[in-house]
């Protein structure tokens, strides 16, 4: 407070917060304050300006948390509302599948992820091929990280998803493989830099410098960038990548200067390694089989 005539006393905002705030730490001084310029017959006068800036400073945070809520649920919203408008799997994989004689899925999602929509319609996009067709031969090879397959002994993480989806298979007659994670640590061992950036297994933007100094092993973080699906034409294969991303599953082409041939290439070298890890002889090996894991 402070006194701009004899008997007439400015007061600003914060005076007033301070003498009607008991929590404030000049309550005390304020309401004395007051009270002495009572008796004095003092007027006193404010000006609204001086209200508004002071409610303003306390106003202000509160404003901003609920337009960044508004915000975010405005995008929220718009994202969920959309979903519905928007085919749940891509439909380049089924244009692909309609000739096809065979499918080799290279699974990297996790175990749980299988049981939403998405993953649901997109195996059962490639099991319509296989009722189609009596001869068309179905298989799937898991590939995990360390964390993912550890939680494969644990019900309450992941033992209960992969249960589900052996029986699943089981009962569709779609074989069911897995590697190890250090066996996928042995596959990617055998791809140069260059290679394991052509197939999106190292992403094209971080420095082959970073990537050499780090060891193998931490580089099964992006085992979920070699999902892959193996489309076969007699013997002829098509690669076609896939990705899930939130809730969708969608097949894409990975989108860099490596030529169609140099990808094609290493595509055949990273199936023919999982291949003759997990098959012998064009047999389910009993030692890669998931279905007898449990």
């Amino acid at each position: 407070m402070n006194s701009s005539s004899t008997n007439l006393v400015y007061v600003d905002a914060a005076g007033w917060i301070a003498f009607v705030n008991r929590r404030d730490a000049l309550h005390t001084q304020a309401v004395r304050i007051y009270r002495q310029l009572l008796q004095e017959q003092c007027q006193f006068m404010t000006v609204v300006i001086s209200v508004i800036s002071t409610s303003l400073s306390f106003v202000a945070p509160i404003l901003g948390i609920v337009l960044t809520y508004l915000v975010v649920m405005f995008f929220v919203f718009r994202s969920e509302t959309q979903l519905g408008l928007r085919r749940i799997t891509s439909t380049k994989l089924e244009a692909a599948l309609k000739e096809a004689t065979g499918y080799l899925g290279v699974a990297a999602i996790d175990v749980r992820e299988w049981s939403e929509p998405s993953p649901q319609v997109f195996l059962a996009t490639i099991l319509k091929r296989k009722i189609e067709n009596p001869e068309f031969v179905y298989n799937r090879i898991l590939v995990f990280s360390k964390s993912g397959f550890k939680d494969l002994d644990s019900q309450y993480l992941d033992g209960y998803f992969a249960k589900a989806l052996i029986e699943q298979h089981k009962a569709l007659d779609i074989g069911l493989a897995y590697l190890r994670p250090e066996e996928l640590t042995e596959v990617m061992r055998k791809f140069t830099i260059e290679e394991a950036k052509a197939i999106g297994y190292y992403p094209g933007w971080m420095p082959d410098w970073l990537l050499k100094a780090t060891p193998r092993s931490w580089h099964t973080i992006w085992h979920r960038r070699l999902a892959l699906s193996v489309v076969q034409y007699g013997n002829n294969d098509r690669f076609m990548p896939f990705s899930k991303n939130g809730i969708n599953i969608d097949v894409g082409e990975i989108k860099d200067k490596t030529t169609d041939a140099d990808r094609i290439n290493t595509y055949q070298k990273l199936v023919a390694e999982i291949r003759s890890r997990a098959f012998k002889e064009g047999v389910l090996d009993a030692d890669h089989d998931f279905t007898k894991y449990y």
